[in-house]
């Protein structure tokens, strides 16, 4: 039974809007480190979203269906979701290239997460950490909910009235998560690249190691085409 909410929210993608989302919402972390305005410009947010707030009507009035980010369930504490998503800010690929990885983005995630094979979801997921992501659809009217048994994913297709309801109403939340879902989404055949999460410790932020790891800057915040082109990249070998 999951009863707790929280908002993966992409700043970049709201832009000039980000500011209304960070005075909004009361308990959130970024997962750039730092108080330089151009981290928290490019930064994705952690937002606990709790039942009935002006943070979760703003979102869905404002920001459902413009990319800005998705929701997450869990009843672990907000701090152990925190870490379990910062771990894959960036991706390896096998040449040692490493790459920012938009997990946070819905445009990515619905195409990433069915190319998974068990292992892979297992580890996203955090084994039972993450009860479900619920991102919307192509057409904003709906949500995706996505959620695992036993590394293997399943994913409904629901009315996104019954997101915002289960946001309102007490135990509502629960129930979403834990209903059987409309279909399950088989694993993809392994592919020919493999990315490693490139785990962060200490004071990261945006200016975090080049793919030299000399220290500088990655010049941009990019995901790699190859996972936008819906080909299969394994993220956690």
């Amino acid at each position: 039974m999951f009863h707790h909410a929280s908002l993966l929210f992409d700043a970049a993608a709201a832009a000039e809007r980000q500011d209304e989302a960070l005075k909004l919402g009361a308990h959130h972390q970024s997962f750039y480190k730092g108080d330089k305005d151009e981290n928290r410009a490019a930064s994705p947010y952690l937002f606990e979203l709790r039942a009935a707030t002006a943070l979760s009507e703003w979102y869905f009035r404002q920001g459902w269906g413009q990319a800005w980010g998705l929701l997450v369930t869990s009843d672990a504490p907000f701090e152990e979701v925190y870490k379990h998503f910062r771990k894959f800010l960036m991706v390896k690929r096998e040449n040692g290239q490493r790459l920012y990885f938009r997990f946070y983005d819905p445009t990515v995630l619905r195409i990433f997460l069915p190319t998974c094979d068990p292992d892979q979801i297992t580890q996203f997921f955090g084994g039972r950490l993450i009860g479900s992501f619920i991102l919307e659809d192509e057409d904003p009217g709906f949500a995706i909910r996505f959620r695992h048994e036993n590394g293997i994913l399943q994913s409904s297709r629901v009315p996104v009235a019954e997101i915002t309801t289960a946001l309102v109403e007490p135990g509502a939340l629960a129930r979403l998560s834990e209903e059987p879902p409309a279909s399950k989404t088989d694993a993809a055949p392994n592919g020919p690249g493999r990315l490693q999460p490139v785990v962060q410790t200490g004071g990261g932020s945006a200016q975090r190691a080049d793919t030299q790891g000399t220290g500088q800057a990655l010049p941009e915040q990019k995901s790699d085409p190859a996972i936008a082109n819906k080909r299969k990249w394994n993220l956690f070998d």
